[in-house]
């Protein structure tokens, strides 16, 4: 890594953490107010009296991130108190390395969930600066991760998609440099932060067996290997996801798009979300679109590969939830998107840059909202 690719890095930790203290700053000073933990959805007892929560709200994913950090073996009966056990379980990269940096010290638990998060915020800034400049870009725009839809929304609400793009920046930096085990690294580690990451190491599998690099192919194999063994503990733990995630293909983000208006707004600031939400999702299935139209045209890469099998994998997710709001369809099929960027920016074809660039209008407008809120809160 260069010297200028730190710089960046840290420069983009810097904002990270500035937003974060502003958004602490308007809610009591309390740092789980990062967590969105609602109170309408009951803490686990240790938690109780200490955690911020939003009033007259579910609250947002991280909140159960957080309760797993605290008892990652569910010693204390916290599957009680998460949503969907069988499947938050499996996404233990963060809550697992939370409570290792915390020692199982309670009080320590969201710092250090908190200070992860800076890292990867640190570390893909500094991967991508490094990419960036490969392709012949300058290493500033290694800044241009903060505006990852995937990874915004993880840095703003504490969850856990960041550790695809980073991992998805590891595997593309890896495969630049011929760096098997920064490579295999980042397959092992990507499924463990969300189940979806497995496609990394499909993709390298699918691309390597293609090629007959045998070698390759056995290592790729072997990465999954502890996220096979993580899935297997939490099966016997919590038994089978019975969750209805399943419908037609592609029906989730077909029937998001024959529904503009997905909540009331009669504010000029809602109606403005509103459309920034539906041109996000245009954005999103367009992604879909174009990744088969490139290989119908016979084109392969890495990248394209794998979008083409990210994209079929989370075609029959149907819930609605998965695909309403920004914050949820840029980190279901958001990554298709990003994919499709990155080789746009490798192969300086543009337009692939496209689809990504629909979704991050909304992300911001959501980022503007928080920080207006934060305001008012250090003002009251």
């Amino acid at each position: 890594m260069t010297l200028r690719s730190i710089y960046v890095a840290f420069a983009a930790l810097a904002l990270v953490v500035l937003y974060h203290l502003l958004l602490i700053a308007g809610h009591q000073r309390n740092v789980t107010a990062l967590f969105y933990a609602g109170d309408r959805t009951p803490a686990p007892p240790a938690l109780r009296g200490s955690i911020f929560q939003f009033p007259d709200s579910v609250g947002f994913d991280g909140q159960y991130y957080l309760y797993l950090a605290q008892d990652p073996l569910n010693l204390q009966g916290t599957a009680a108190f998460i949503d969907n056990p069988a499947m938050r379980w499996k996404r233990i990269l963060f809550p697992g390395l939370a409570h290792l940096m915390a020692l199982g010290q309670p009080a320590a638990v969201p710092i250090a969930y908190i200070v992860l998060m800076w890292l990867s915020a640190l570390l893909g800034a500094l991967l991508l600066s490094r990419l960036c400049a490969l392709w012949s870009y300058p290493s500033w725009l290694g800044m241009s991760f903060l505006v990852i839809p995937a990874a915004t929304v993880s840095l703003d609400r504490m969850m856990t998609d960041i550790g695809i793009v980073v991992a998805l920046l590891a595997l593309l930096l890896a495969l630049r440099e011929d760096r098997p085990a920064l490579a295999i690294a980042a397959i092992a580690l990507a499924p463990l932060a969300r189940e979806t990451g497995i496609v990394l190491a499909a993709a390298w599998i699918a691309w390597h067996t293609a090629r007959r690099d045998w070698r390759r192919t056995a290592w790729g194999i072997c990465a999954v290997v502890p996220f096979a063994a993580w899935t297997a503990w939490v099966h016997f733990q919590f038994g089978p996801d019975l969750t209805l995630w399943w419908g037609w293909p592609f029906e989730g983000i077909l029937t998001r798009l024959a529904s503009y208006a997905i909540y009331p707004a009669p504010l000029l600031g809602l109606k403005l979300a509103l459309l920034l939400d539906y041109v996000g999702a245009l954005g999103v299935a367009a992604s879909f679109v174009i990744t088969f139209m490139l290989l119908l045209r016979g084109e392969r890469s890495v990248l394209l590969v794998m979008a083409a099998i990210y994209t079929l994998g989370i075609s029959v997710f149907a819930r609605e939830d998965m695909w309403g709001e920004a914050y949820s369809y840029t980190r279901t099929g958001g990554p298709v998107a990003l994919m499709l960027a990155f080789a746009g920016l490798e192969q300086r074809r543009w337009w692939l840059l496209a689809p990504m660039c629909l979704a991050i209008p909304r992300i911001l407008f959501q980022l503007l909202l928080a920080i207006l809120d934060s305001v008012r809160g250090m003002g009251g």
